[in-house]
């Protein structure tokens, strides 16, 4: 097993849940080589290509691309996808046939996206105590202290499939007394910044793709006067929030910034993939308009009955089996090893 996450943590250590089914399926987890079999969480040149030399064959090797085109754009190509067998896209909503599932993105409530853990909080405890706090209720949502949020960092990227950009023209465009930004590089050190796009180019260019510059530029010069700065707990804002604006990096996949919303009782105002009913309810979010101008009328013609309504069936839809058997971490990854398991035992007959 190898991979691309953006984490510090060893990949064994990201990724323990699928370990530890592939485990109990008779399978011995490796990092080095030469290996029968070969899992990538996104695209890892260098192992690949080490496990080819080894011996390894296209037929054992599984990518599941966890990174959208916005952040890895070059492991969405044609030559990298054939070089495995099986490729799985948890959170994609146009994923599916009739050999595979819809597979959820891998949920967990982590309160700084800034400073990932490994420190496991059931969903289900946190969402059955923010029931019990009556955090889906009316007259509690009524008395939060912030009207509207979003929870981002200020990120660019190196292709011009990305909602990054319009993360910024909201920032701008809705007046600070309404919309508090949260988040890394609104605000701060220029040269954080510059370093931050750097880093994006290199990346880009490293791994075969040629950036972008405009996108790469990313309004490096704004001002965000809606920006508040980082935080140590993002649970903490989105349970002072009556809405929280919810956009995701690019329209290709549903990640954890929905469910973060809903989970803490903040109405999210979505953007993002084309989203069937039946994988999340139409009725438990509002789309994000085109303009910033658009939304504050919106949110404002909302009653409280319209409301109340909103928040009854977040409450509803977080509580049930569906969302924790389609979206938890835990039932993702399994969700991802059966795949594995059953691409694996095809191959060998």
């Amino acid at each position: 097993m190898a991979g691309t996450a953006d984490s510090d943590l060893p990949i064994l250590v990201q990724f323990k849940d699928l370990a530890a089914y592939l485990r109990c399926h008779g399978f011995e987890i490796k990092q080095s080589f030469p290996t029968t079999y070969f899992i990538a969480m996104n695209h890892a040149k260098k192992e690949y290509s080490e496990f080819i030399k080894a011996g390894g064959k296209q037929s054992r090797a599984v990518l599941v691309l966890l990174e959208p085109r916005a952040v890895y754009e070059s492991q969405y190509k044609s030559k990298n996808l054939q070089k495995y067998s099986l490729v799985l896209r948890p959170g994609n909503p146009t994923y599916g046939n009739s050999q595979q599932k819809f597979i959820g993105w891998p949920y967990e409530s982590n309160p700084n996206p800034l400073n990932p853990s490994n420190e496991d909080k059931s969903i289900l405890s946190n969402i059955h105590e923010n029931v019990a706090n009556q955090l889906f209720d009316f007259a509690t949502w009524n008395r939060r202290s912030d009207f509207l949020v979003m929870i981002n960092s200020n990120k660019v990227s190196a292709v011009s499939e990305e909602n990054y950009s319009l993360r910024r023209y909201f920032a701008k465009g809705i007046d600070k007394e309404f919309l508090s930004v949260y988040g890394d590089l609104w605000s701060g050190s220029f040269l954080k910044k510059v370093k931050h796009r750097i880093e994006v180019f290199f990346f880009s260019l490293i791994n075969g793709s040629l950036p972008n510059f405009r996108n790469i530029y990313g309004s490096l010069h704004m001002k965000y006067p809606t920006s508040k700065g980082t935080i140590p707990d993002k649970n903490t804002v989105l349970r002072n929030s009556k809405f929280s604006i919810v956009i995701e990096n690019d329209p290709s996949y549903i990640s954890e910034k929905l469910f973060d919303s809903m989970i803490n009782g903040s109405i999210p105002i979505y953007h993002g993939p084309i989203v069937p009913d039946v994988i999340i309810p139409k009725e438990t979010y509002l789309a994000l308009p085109e303009h910033p101008y658009q939304l504050l009328p919106i949110l404002e013609a909302l009653t409280e009955l319209d409301v109340a309504l909103l928040l009854s069936n977040i409450r509803d839809f977080v509580s049930s089996s569906d969302f924790i058997s389609v979206w938890s971490k835990e039932r993702v990854f399994a969700d991802i090893g059966q795949e594995v398991v059953r691409h694996f035992g095809v191959v060998n007959e």
